[in-house]
């Protein structure tokens, strides 16, 4: 049986401030399929700083497309919502990590993905009107 995959799409930035890379890996508000991750999956998330997440520079999980992983984990929360943030950890022996990490350096906005599997899911009624 084939797994139902997930692609999610992150946006990262740079702060010049601190010289520090941040990107808001998901959050509880709907996103463009409709859908949206629990506020336990993204607290079970930030409370395993050693889980490996992969940080891919597009949807296809090939050896070459990973760029880094994800680490530093914080839930960040503003009144109902709720947003998983980390620091990227380039693999910079991949060349594609240092093109995107330089562009970035540059002032590129970029999104770059990670491969969810889903374990489980729900149907909820939202009071959210996306149209």
């Amino acid at each position: 049986m084939e797994e139902d995959k997930r692609n999610i799409w992150i946006p990262i930035k740079k702060n010049y401030e601190t010289n520090e890379y941040r990107a808001i890996l998901s959050d509880t508000s709907i996103d463009r399929d409709g859908e949206r991750m629990s506020k336990t999956l993204l607290q079970k998330w930030a409370n395993s700083p050693n889980k490996f997440i992969p940080m891919l520079m597009d949807h296809k999980n090939e050896i070459m497309n990973m760029v880094g992983q994800w680490s530093d984990p914080v839930l960040v929360e503003n009144g109902d919502s709720s947003a998983l943030m980390m620091k990227p950890k380039w693999f910079l022996s991949n060349p594609n990590a240092q093109i995107l990490k330089g562009m970035l350096d540059e002032g590129a906005e970029l999104g770059l993905s990670i491969g969810a599997i889903p374990k489980s899911s729900k149907v909820v009624k939202s009071t959210d009107d996306t149209s």
